[in-house]
């Protein structure tokens, strides 16, 4: 059985809670970067711990997404989602109450496991809820949008909370907002059972892959300390790869496998997976080298950062409803590679900044298409990974493309920052500081919108199918299954 929306209210409230709470996970990923000066100060951080306010959460959330979408399966969804909100609205708590280096990190580790819980939740509940077809595509794009949404309104929120309010109140805001929606899931989703202990959990392919995932993005994230050429880096980056080979030889050898390799003949959700990285690895990267560049090449504060970036916003809500539609009347194939397409037009676009560009004329035009593209290919990579997935696998078709968006997120980061680094420091001596900088932004811009402009070849020659299945090819596919 699944989990389905009370018949007393319908499925909007159910979407408005799985929104809302999509809306403050992804938030908290980007919330919290304009308030660590403040933090730091406040608590005394070292510059090499600051980093780890905004990495530790990032650490968990990624590492343990594919995890957390198999337990929702075996345990009940309903269940994890709500105490994945109460653990979440705890540690935010505790985040906001911290009164050292330790206990902030901690409690941002707490935060990120949790959320880890609630995503793959979240979607796997949206995909049983809404059926196959215009009803769920629009479900998906509104959900899809909140990633965008959530990740600029955090650098907007992020500057105004810390401004007038403190930084504490970054993650104090979360408690208040986590409570009421798991106390309204608690009345508005009913209690439905998970698939159950009994027909066994695989411990080995548990720890493995997840502690896999952990040193992976725990690697990515200390490249750009360490270098990519490190011995530290290299070696971690082999006991990660033989962590993922033992994994896929626990899996084909258990009789409960938490992955069950089965599901990758979906071809649509084998490709959105793929696209997803490269897709994914242009948002961390791009967002973190544009907020430098606007405070630190223009000049601009905090708030007027965020309120720079509104109109980003704005396009993210604009192409979510867009993007859905067209994803119903005319398939995937069609939508995502003009999306992938506006994405990577807006990345390059924003690689011809320079020390003064005009925000009229470079920077409102590529943040417009960048936030189109951002969301109007997002939601169709979702769509793909999810339909026809059999429920009873939703919770795992959803972990599979929230890990691999989160992962394409960290290898982005680190790719074009590292870039971006370099190019700086080659130029470094030679022209203005400044000038040195805004040389690495180009790079690191222009290296974002070549994963994008991959992601365009890729979606072209992977999904070749025109639509999504309808309802009754699904049911047949399900019943086939069920034999």
């Amino acid at each position: 059985m699944e989990t389905v929306p009370n018949p007393k209210t319908g499925s909007f409230i159910v979407l408005l809670l799985l929104c809302s709470t999509q809306f403050i996970v992804v938030l908290d990923t980007t919330v919290v970067n304009i308030a660590l000066p403040a933090i730091q100060q406040a608590l005394d951080f070292t510059p090499q711990n600051l980093q780890w306010v905004a990495n530790a959460y990032q650490l968990m959330f990624a590492g343990l997404l594919l995890l957390g979408g198999r337990i929702a399966d075996i345990f009940g969804r309903r269940k994890l989602f709500i105490l994945g909100l109460i653990l979440f609205s705890l540690a935010s708590l505790a985040a906001g109450f911290g009164l050292s280096e330790w206990e902030l990190i901690a409690a941002r580790v707490v935060q990120g496991i949790a959320a880890a819980i609630i995503s793959p939740a979240a979607l796997s509940i949206l995909t049983v809820t809404f059926p196959q077809g215009r009803e769920r595509d629009r479900a998906l794009g509104v959900f899809g949008a909140m990633a965008g949404i959530g990740a600029v309104a955090g650098l907007f929120l992020g500057g105004i909370l810390t401004q007038f309010l403190g930084w504490q109140w970054v993650f104090l805001i979360n408690f208040p907002v986590g409570v009421v929606i798991a106390l309204l899931s608690l009345v508005y989703l009913e209690k439905q059972p998970g698939l159950g202990i009994e027909k066994g959990f695989d411990l080995p392919g548990a720890l493995t892959v997840t502690t896999g995932l952990v040193l992976l993005v725990y690697t990515l994230v200390q490249t750009g300390e360490r270098g990519w050429s490190s011995l530290w880096t290299l070696g971690s980056f082999g006991v990660a790869l033989l962590l993922f080979i033992l994994f896929v030889v626990i899996e084909l050898k258990s009789p409960a496998p938490m992955v069950d390799f089965a599901i990758f003949r979906y071809r649509r959700l084998t490709g959105a997976n793929l696209i997803a990285i490269l897709a994914a690895g242009c948002i961390g990267g791009t967002l973190f080298l544009l907020t430098l560049y606007l405070q630190q090449a223009l000049g601009y504060s905090a708030l007027e950062t965020g309120l720079a970036l509104l109109p980003f916003e704005f396009a993210t809500v604009f192409a979510a409803t867009f993007s859905a539609r067209a994803v119903t009347r005319y398939g995937v194939r069609v939508v995502l590679p003009i999306s992938l397409t506006v994405y990577a037009a807006g990345l390059f676009l924003l690689s011809r900044v320079e020390t003064d560009s005009s925000y009229l004329l470079i920077l409102l035009p590529g943040t417009l298409l960048f936030g189109l593209g951002l969301t109007g290919s997002g939601i169709p990579l979702t769509i793909a990974a999810v339909s026809g997935v059999p429920h009873s696998q939703a919770g795992l078709a959803s972990g599979l493309i929230s890990t691999t968006q989160q992962i394409g997120i960290s290898i982005g980061l680190a790719v074009i920052s590292t870039i971006a680094a370099s190019v700086t420091a080659n130029f470094t001596g030679i022209v203005p500081a400044k000038e040195a900088a805004v040389q690495g932004y180009q790079a690191g811009f222009l290296t974002a919108a070549g994963f994008a402009a991959v992601g365009v070849v890729l979606a072209l020659v992977l999904l070749r199918e025109k639509k999504v299945p309808t309802e009754p090819v699904i049911a047949e596919q399900l019943e086939e299954i069920s034999r």
